[in-house]
C-alpha cells in the first residue's frame, strides 16, 4: 500500500514535492488495485481522492495495528522474509512461511496466562446476549457433527470458556505467549471492546437476512485503519462514489478492484483462475468464463438469469441496495484475516475437548464454525456473496452459474498480484499500463513471478480463450492483411528478471510490436481497419530498496510515522527512479513510452492523435534500447 502510494505521489501534480512526472496521475484513465493494492485505492476513494501527502499528514494513522491484540503476529512479521535472502527465486518460501505461521498458532494456543477480572466479567455478562442475537443457522449435517464433538464437554462448557479466555490474553509479556497478547500500555478491555464493536457493526447485515463470512469483520477492521472517518467510511458503498466531487468531475481515475472467484476443491492457477472485476457501476468479467456484468448498486438482490425474482404489488421489482459496502469488497480482494482464521481453525480441531468447546462458543457468537473451511461452505477463508448475482446465467462457467452463492478469495492467490486483466479489455483502449509490483517473492521483494503468471494466462491457457488483437506490421502496406497477436507481451523467466536486475529498475515490456507479442492465429482477411487494435505497452516498476528497506511483510500490521514517511519516499523514488544518477533520462524515456503507441498506430495506418508529419524524438530510440526488454 505505502510503496504504491509513493509512486502515485510522484505522478501527482498536487504533491508539493513535484517531480518531472507530476501530472501523469491526472492524465490516467484507470486505476486498479488487488490484494494490498486495494487498501490504498479504497482509502483514496473514501477520502475523495486526496493527494497522498494529505492522506499521510491528515488521515493515515497506522501506529495502532490493523488487527488489535495480535502483537505476536507483528513480531513474526518483523523477521518474515528477511532472515534468508537466498530463498528460492520462484517464491518457494511460501510453504515454509505457512508452516511457521501454523506452528505459531499451536504455540500460542497452548500457552496460558492470567486475564483481568474486568475482562472476564464483561465477557461472561455479554456472551449469552450476543450468542442469542446471532445464533447461526448451521446445516443439519454440520450441526450434528458439531453436537457430536461437544456433547461430551457440554457440562464444562462455561468453565472451558472462562479457562480459554485466560489463555487468550497475556498482559505485558515480551515473549510469544497468549493468542491476543497486548502491550503493557494497552488496556486489554479496549482490545476486547474493539472486537465486540466489529461484531455489532456486522450484525445488521445478518439481521437483514444475509449470510456472513469472516471477510465482513475483516472489512470493518480494515476501514477503521485505512480510512478512519467514522460512520462515513464504515457504511460507504462503492456505488455511491458518484456523489464524490473528484469522481463526478473526473478528477480521479476510474477505480477498479479485483478478487478471484473460489473454484471449490479444484486447484486453480493464473492459467485458469476466474478473475472478478468490481467497479463503481458493475461487478463481473469480460472474460469467456463469464462475459457478464450486473449493476453493483443492486448487489444482494435475488436474480435468476439476470432478472429479479421477487416483485412488489404490480410489476415493480424488489431490489436490494447498500450490500456493496466498500470495506467488505476491499476485504474480499485482500483476505489476510481469513488466512489467519484458516490456521486458527486447523489448530482448534487438535485441542483438548474443553478448549474445543470454548472455541465453539466464540466462533458461534460470530456466526462461524471451527470445522475445517472446506467442510463448512458458508464460513471459511473466502468472502461470501449470497445470493449469487449470476445464478442461472446461460453460456457461463457452470461452477459460477449453478451456485447459490458467489465465493471470493484474495485477488493475489493466483499469483497475479498486478491487476492486468481488467485493463486488457479492448473496450477500454488502454495504450500503456504502469504496473507497480509489491509482491513478496525473494527476501520480501518481487522477482517478476506475477509477470510470468499473467503471461502464461494469456499465452498458454486454452480455457480462457485468450483475447487477441489484430494489427499490421510496421513495414506492411495498407493493403496487407492484418495478423493476429496475443494481447500480453513476451516476458522473461523470473530467473532472468533477477539476473538482469529488471526487478530493480524500470523496465518496458511490449515495446516492439513486430516481435514482442506472439502470433496466435492466421491472417484476418476480413479485418476492418476500424477494428484493428494494438496491445498496451507495460511499464514495470518493482518494489526495491532505494532509500528504505520496503520489504515489509503483509503480516506487519502497524507502522510508526517515520516508517510511513520513509516507505512513501521509497515508493516516490521508485516512480521517478531519481535515486540513480545513471538513469537521469528516465522521466523523458517514460514520456517516450507513453507516446509510443500513438506513433505505432500512425505507422500502421490506424487512427491516431499524432499529426501527419510528427515523429518521435530521436532520443526515444536510445530510451527504448535502454529500458525495453527484447
Amino acid at each position: 500500500m505505502l510503496t504504491a502510494a509513493g509512486v502515485l505521489s510522484a505522478f501527482d501534480s498536487r504533491d508539493p514535492g513535484t517531480s518531472e512526472l507530476a501530472g501523469l496521475l491526472q492524465a490516467t484513465s484507470y486505476i486498479a488495485g488487488v490484494s494490498g493494492g486495494s487498501w490504498l485505492l479504497s482509502s483514496l476513494i473514501t477520502n475523495d481522492f486526496k493527494p497522498v501527502v494529505d492522506m499521510k499528514n491528515q488521515i493515515w494513522n497506522f501506529e495502532m495495528p490493523l488487527l488489535e491484540g495480535l502483537s505476536w503476529l507483528e513480531r513474526y512479521a518483523d523477521n518474515e522474509g528477511r532472515n534468508n535472502p537466498k530463498q528460492v527465486l520462484g517464491g518457494g518460501n511460501m510453504r515454509k512461511r505457512e508452516l511457521e505461521l501454523h506452528n505459531l498458532w499451536f504455540k500460542n494456543i497452548s500457552m496460558s496466562s492470567s486475564l483481568s477480572a474486568k475482562v472476564q466479567s464483561y465477557l461472561l455478562e455479554t456472551q449469552e446476549q450476543y450468542h442469542k442475537t446471532l445464533n447461526p443457522k448451521i446445516p443439519v449435517t454440520e450441526s450434528q457433527e458439531l453436537k457430536m464433538k461437544i456433547s461430551a464437554t457440554s457440562k464444562v462448557k462455561d468453565n472451558a470458556f472462562s479457562s480459554f479466555l485466560k489463555r487468550l490474553f497475556n498482559k505485558g509479556q515480551d515473549t510469544d505467549k497468549g493468542l491476543l497478547h497486548t502491550p503493557k500500555n494497552v488496556d486489554d478491555f479496549s482490545v476486547l471492546n474493539y472486537y465486540l464493536n466489529l461484531h455489532l457493526e456486522v450484525r445488521s447485515k445478518k439481521l437483514a437476512g444475509f449470510q456472513l463470512s469472516l471477510t465482513d469483520y475483516w472489512g470493518r477492521a480494515l476501514m477503521r485503519r485505512i480510512s478512519p472517518d467514522g460512520p462515513r467510511s464504515m457504511n460507504f458503498t462503492f456505488s455511491e462514489i458518484y456523489s464524490l466531487p473528484s469522481f463526478h468531475s473526473s478528477e480521479q481515475p476510474f477505480p477498479i478492484l479485483l478478487a478471484d472467484i473460489y473454484q471449490g476443491s479444484r486447484n486453480h492457477s493464473s492459467i485458469d483462475s476466474h478473475v472478478l472485476e468490481i467497479n463503481p457501476f458493475e461487478i463481473g468479467s469480460w472474460e469467456p468464463y463469464m462475459k457478464a456484468y450486473m449493476k453493483l448498486r443492486y448487489l444482494g438482490s435475488t436474480l435468476i438469469r439476470g432478472e429479479p425474482v421477487f416483485y412488489s404489488k404490480g410489476s415493480t421489482p424488489v431490489c436490494v441496495e447498500n450490500y456493496d459496502n466498500l470495506g467488505f469488497l476491499t476485504a474480499a480482494s485482500s483476505s489476510l484475516f481469513n488466512c489467519i482464521f484458516w490456521y486458527l481453525s486447523e489448530a482448534v480441531q487438535k485441542q483438548s475437548p474443553d478448549t474445543y468447546a470454548a472455541f465453539t462458543r466464540i466462533f458461534d457468537t460470530f456466526g462461524l464454525s471451527p470445522l475445517k473451511p472446506d467442510s463448512y461452505g458458508n464460513h471459511s477463508d473466502y468472502a461470501l456473496i449470497n445470493p449469487n448475482p449470476f445464478l442461472g446465467y446461460p453460456s457461463m462457467d457452470d461452477e459460477i452459474s449453478s451456485s447459490s452463492s458467489l465465493h471470493l478469495v484474495d485477488g493475489g492467490e493466483d499469483k497475479q498480484n498486478i491487476p492486468f486483466v481488467p485493463l486488457l479489455w479492448e473496450k477500454r483502449e488502454v495504450d500503456v499500463i504502469i504496473a507497480v509490483d509489491s509482491s513478496s517473492d525473494i527476501g520480501g521483494y518481487p522477482n517478476g513471478t506475477t509477470l510470468v503468471a499473467t503471461n502464461r494466462r494469456f499465452n498458454q491457457s486454452a480455457k480462457i480463450q485468450n483475447p487477441t488483437v489484430y494489427y499490421r506490421h510496421q513495414n506492411d502496406s495498407a493493403s496487407e492483411t492484418p495478423t493476429q497477436h496475443s494481447i500480453f507481451p513476451v516476458v522473461p523467466s523470473y530467473e532472468e528478471i533477477v539476473q538482469k536486475g529488471l526487478n530493480k529498475r524500470p523496465t518496458f515490456f511490449g515495446c516492439h510490436l513486430d516481435k514482442s507479442f506472439p502470433l496466435t492465429g492466421l491472417n484476418n482477411t476480413s479485418a476492418d481497419i476500424k477494428n484493428l487494435r494494438l496491445p498496451p505497452l507495460i511499464v514495470y516498476l518493482a518494489n526495491t530498496l532505494s532509500s528504505f528497506a520496503s520489504n515489509t511483510s503483509t503480516f506487519k500490521l502497524s507502522y510508526n510515522r517515520d516508517e510511513i514517511s520513509k516507505m512513501i519516499q521509497n515508493g516516490h523514488d521508485i516512480g521517478t527512479y531519481s535515486h540513480s544518477m545513471a538513469f537521469e533520462d528516465y522521466p523523458k524515456c517514460l514520456g517516450c513510452a507513453l507516446l509510443k503507441r500513438e506513433f505505432d498506430k500512425k505507422t500502421r495506418g490506424m487512427e491516431s492523435i499524432v499529426k501527419d508529419k510528427a515523429t518521435l524524438p530521436k532520443y526515444c530510440k536510445r530510451c527504448f534500447a535502454k529500458y525495453c526488454y527484447s
